[in-house]
């Protein structure tokens, strides 16, 4: 086979009926990058047998996980919060459908995916997908998702036609940030927001190498941003521990293309403010992290309004 490079890969994916029954792709999409890898424990033999190297290793227990990063499509997002650990409320009959996502608290993902990604003509199939985290930054102008996944299996599959049509990502002018909520600030030029659902492949003697159940754990809400320095108001609520709530607000299309990240509760995790250098504007760079609010029944609330009609 001839030399490839990424420009020609592909990515679609599809939700499951069944968790781990590979569905064909339904929707695809345009990837920056995708780090899904398979690692197996060895199993080295060492017995004391005169010689000091190890055995041929029999084999082990396979795990398949990584990163999918793509610029943030309004139609996309909602497949991957689909297959966090969430609960979605849907409304709308038409252009646009509105999407709510809120936390729940089970070991397990509301819904699972199946990945089709091709990699120099040759084609991968992961089931059982979970989505274990979801982290946002502006990169460039453009706001870039990237969503950590990992899988129960993975197998050869057959070629699928691939049918590209996205809305447009969100971008430099469409982005508005409230501290507290509906407050706008205006002294801020990027911000970070994640979810991780601390995710764990969990192995069973069951006849098979590949994870017998992906689980999640202890969830972690947390965003940073840095903002310009006037006064200590920020500075002493920190030092008070005093929670406050933020809002990350994208929207376009007269708002039937927006993403609203909240955090309820958000409690100023650190704030550091130093003198750089004499050219240099005085900021402050802090991070929050989220806290269970009832509101929401978590630590967090995600909407997504789009065309994209996912039954």
């Amino acid at each position: 086979m001839a030399i490839g490079i990424g420009a020609t890969g592909e990515l679609g994916l599809a939700i499951e009926t069944t968790r781990g029954t590979y569905v064909v792709a339904t929707k695809w999409v345009p990837i920056r990058s995708e780090s899904i890898t398979v690692s197996q424990e060895m199993n080295y033999r060492r017995n004391i047998r005169g010689i000091a190297d190890p055995e041929t290793p029999q084999v082990g227990n396979l795990t398949y996980e990584g990163d999918i990063e793509f610029e943030a499509y309004p139609d996309v997002l909602p497949y991957f919060f689909k297959a966090m650990r969430t609960s979605e409320t849907k409304s709308g009959s038409g252009d646009p459908y509105t999407y709510v996502y809120v936390p729940t608290h089970g070991a397990l993902t509301t819904e699972s995916l199946s990945l089709y990604v091709e990699r120099n003509g040759v084609r991968f199939g992961y089931s059982g997908v979970s989505v274990t985290g979801m982290a946002f930054t502006v990169t460039d102008g453009l706001l870039i998702c990237t969503a950590t996944v990992s899988a129960l299996a993975e197998a050869t599959q057959s070629d699928e036609a691939s049918s590209f049509s996205n809305n447009t990502p969100f971008y430099t002018g469409t982005f508005n940030v409230e501290i507290p909520d509906t407050t706008t600030i205006y002294d801020t030029d990027n911000f970070s927001w994640s979810v991780t659902e601390g995710g764990s492949v969990n192995h069973r003697l069951d006849g098979s190498t590949n994870p017998a159940s992906i689980t999640m754990g202890e969830r972690t809400t947390a965003c940073s941003m840095d903002r310009d320095f006037d006064s200590r108001t920020d500075l002493d609520l920190f030092e008070l521990a005093t929670a406050t709530s933020l809002t990350l607000l994208c929207v376009y299309s007269g708002g039937d293309r927006k993403l609203k990240l909240e955090m309820p509760v958000a409690s100023m995790e650190s704030y550091d403010v130093n003198l750089g250098g004499q050219g240099d504007i005085v900021r402050a760079s802090i991070n929050y992290t989220g806290s269970y609010s009832a509101s929401v029944t978590g630590g967090y609330r995600a909407t997504v309004m789009t065309d994209e009609n996912i039954t």
